[in-house]
């Protein structure tokens, strides 16, 4: 039998389970990895979408929403620029620290949420990709920061965000930025049904000069990714 192994995640333990239950490696097709590659893999720093210039990747990223690292640790890997990594959840940031051990140096992390300003704000951390900031009274109580308030003295080139609903409010954060600095933007909109066409008329009015695409990374309903790029770059 031919077994057509389709999950990237979770692709080492299934091939350990069909190796124990006697399947031979040359019946085995991976095609998670492909479907990785076309979806996930490419999420925020989409070739077809985001320039490949050392502007960018010799620059600073502001990664919204680092859960592991992961999407700084693809960023560094590509040139020689610095991260500044807002994950406000305590269990992920310890998976940060394990993820960019190779990288000491070139990150910083600030453990803290985007929001549009300085505040304390409520938050449901999971310890997974779904922690996120919520305005039940149950809720823990954690530190929130801006972008203009952090960097206000930083050129940022690139500014990614996938923060659970919470993307339109931390823009709002980064007004100053984003009209000073023009840095490429890759901000999640399908968290909320109407980011799709707030954020970017938001975008827009702070710099006309932003083209923008839209692209999807699964076969789901979520990772909707907005790109803006400055048309210096494009």
């Amino acid at each position: 039998e031919i077994i057509v192994v389709s999950s990237f995640k979770n692709k080492a333990g299934m091939l350990e389970k069909l190796k124990s239950a006697g399947v031979e490696e040359k019946n085995v097709i991976d095609v998670g990895s492909v479907i990785y590659e076309l979806t996930e893999g490419r999420i925020y720093f989409d070739g077809e979408v985001v320039p490949d210039v050392r502007d960018i990747y010799d620059g600073l990223l502001v990664d919204g929403g680092a859960f592991d690292g992961s999407d700084t640790k693809r960023f560094l890997d590509r040139g020689k620029g610095m991260s500044c990594c807002f994950e406000p959840d305590e269990r992920n940031v310890e998976r940060i620290r394990q993820k960019l051990s190779d990288h000491n140096g070139r990150y910083d992390l600030i453990p803290e949420a985007l929001w549009r300003e300085s505040a304390v704000i409520g938050f449901a951390g999971k310890g997974d990709v779904w922690s996120k900031v919520t305005d039940k009274p149950d809720g823990k109580r954690i530190k929130a920061g801006a972008i203009d308030e952090e960097l206000s003295q930083k050129a940022v080139t690139i500014i990614k965000m996938d923060i659970e609903g919470a993307e339109f409010d931390a823009l709002k954060g980064a007004e100053k930025c984003i009209r000073r600095c023009h840095p490429v933007l890759a901000i999640s909109v399908y968290h909320r049904p109407s980011d799709i066409y707030v954020i970017p008329e938001f975008i827009k009015s702070l710099y006309d000069g932003y083209k923008f695409f839209l692209r999807h990374y699964s076969f789901s309903w979520y990772d909707t990714v907005l790109y803006a790029i400055p048309e210096e770059l494009s």
